[in-house]
């Protein structure tokens, strides 16, 4: 009852921001900065009210008045911790992001930009620990390799808090997706709600991009 209770929340119409160039994704906390005005109007209705705000991905970064068309259709919902202005005039958003959510509408306002959206749940998470811990390595050594490129030394990879404690494969996934790909396949694996088939992807990259 709790679980429905929540969804009833967060789904529905909220304030909303589009991003450029970047894809956030759920249990990270991420500072956001912009100085577009139906931006800065969403941001500031979120922070005053719920503070919770639809982030959407923005399918390219030269449209300044995006609409339902400029931005990918699977975006997250997130909360606003902190809303300040900056010296420059731009505003940052500490924003935590909690879920996937499917994008039916996206205006900019008057009062902001709005989004009307549908809460995403991903597929039962699997047990797959010869997987994860396969992933996990291929990570900490793609890691150790650009590490080797950069400073010139070798680093022996080494698996590190919290990810030796991770049990769900679409967990894991998100947390090491930051890595240097495209703005498409980041978002292509925002949109893949099947935990393990996203982390074998995640691990496919990974390798790529050794």
């Amino acid at each position: 009852m709790v679980a429905a209770a929540t969804h009833a929340t967060e789904a529905g119409r909220h304030p909303a921001m589009p991003i450029r160039d970047f894809v956030p994704f759920p249990g990270g906390i991420v500072p956001f900065y912009t100085d577009r005005a139906k931006t800065i109007q969403a941001l500031g209705r979120a922070f005053q009210g719920a503070r919770q705000i639809i982030v959407a991905i923005q399918r390219s970064s030269d449209v300044d008045e995006p609409g339902l068309a400029d931005v990918y259709d699977v975006g997250v919902l997130g909360r606003v911790l902190t809303l300040d202005q900056l010296a420059d005039g731009r505003w940052k958003a500490l924003t935590q992001i909690h879920r996937r959510v499917m994008i039916k509408d996206f205006v900019g306002e008057a009062a902001g930009y709005v989004a009307d959206v549908e809460v995403l749940d991903e597929q039962p998470a699997p047990d797959v620990p010869d997987l994860i811990l396969m992933k996990t390595k291929a990570y900490f050594i793609a890691h150790s390799f650009r590490d080797t490129i950069k400073h010139g030394y070798p680093r022996v990879p080494q698996i590190k808090p919290p990810f030796e404690r991770i049990r769900d494969p679409g967990r894991l996934a998100d947390m090491i997706v930051h890595i240097e790909l495209s703005i498409p396949d980041k978002q292509a694996l925002l949109a893949t709600l099947d935990p393990v088939r996203r982390l074998e992807r995640v691990g496919d990259l990974l390798q790529g991009d050794a």
